[in-house]
C-alpha cells in the first residue's frame, strides 16, 4: 500500500495506519492462473475477491505532557510541538497487543501503559465496528447497483433501428423499463 500525505493536521501515525487497513480490507483480488513457468493470466470480468483479513488492528496514539501527568487521545499537530512524548498502541477486537511503540520523551509508569492498553481495547471496539458497517454499506451499495445494470440489460428492449440518438434510448428505457422493487437491496 503507497500512502500519500496531502494535509497533516496531526497524529499522522494513526491516519497513516488506518488508512492502509481500509485500503487493503477494500482490495478486491482478481482470478489469477498460472500457465506454466513465470507466465500468469489475469482473467478479465470475473469476480474479484476480497483479501482475506483476519482482524483489523487499530493503531492509537496519546501525548503525553507535565512528564506523563496530562495525557491527551489522538493529539493535533499544535499538540505533537508541545508534547513531552507519545505512545501508539495498535490492537483488534480480541484485544490482542498488535503493535506498541514509545519513542523517547519522559517515562510512563507501567500503570499507566496498562491503562493504556486498557482503553486502546475499548476503542478498538468502537473504531472496528465503524469501519465494518462502513464496509458492508459499501458493499450493499455496489451490490445494489450492480443488480440495477443487469437488470437494465436483461430486461431492456432491444434497441430499435430508428431510434439511434441518445435521448430517444433514455427516454425509452424510463418509459418501458419499471424495476420491480424486490430486486433493490
Amino acid at each position: 500500500v503507497q500512502l500519500s500525505v496531502v494535509n497533516n493536521d496531526g497524529n499522522l501515525i494513526d491516519a497513516l495506519y488506518l488508512a492502509a487497513i481500509l485500503a487493503l480490507l477494500s482490495h478486491k483480488t482478481p482470478i489469477v492462473t498460472s500457465e506454466g513457468g513465470d507466465r500468469f493470466s489475469v482473467k478479465p470480468d470475473t469476480t474479484k475477491y476480497p483479501l482475506s483479513v483476519a482482524h483489523i488492528p487499530i493503531a492509537m496514539t496519546f501525548a503525553f505532557f507535565n512528564e506523563g501527568e496530562t495525557i491527551i487521545f489522538d493529539p493535533t499537530r499544535e499538540e505533537e510541538e508541545i508534547m513531552d512524548g507519545r505512545i501508539t498502541v495498535a490492537m483488534n477486537i480480541y484485544r490482542d497487543l498488535c503493535y506498541l511503540q514509545k519513542p523517547g520523551g519522559a517515562p510512563l509508569s507501567a500503570d499507566v501503559i496498562l491503562r493504556l492498553v486498557d482503553v486502546c481495547s475499548l476503542k478498538a471496539a468502537e473504531i472496528t465496528k465503524v469501519i465494518r458497517e462502513a464496509i458492508e454499506a459499501n458493499s450493499k451499495k455496489v451490490m445494489s447497483l450492480r443488480m440495477n445494470e443487469y437488470l437494465l440489460k436483461a430486461f431492456a428492449p432491444p434497441p430499435d433501428e430508428a431510434m439511434q440518438t441518445e435521448s430517444s434510448i433514455i427516454s425509452v428505457s424510463y418509459t418501458h423499463l419499471t424495476l420491480p422493487t424486490i430486486y433493490s437491496v
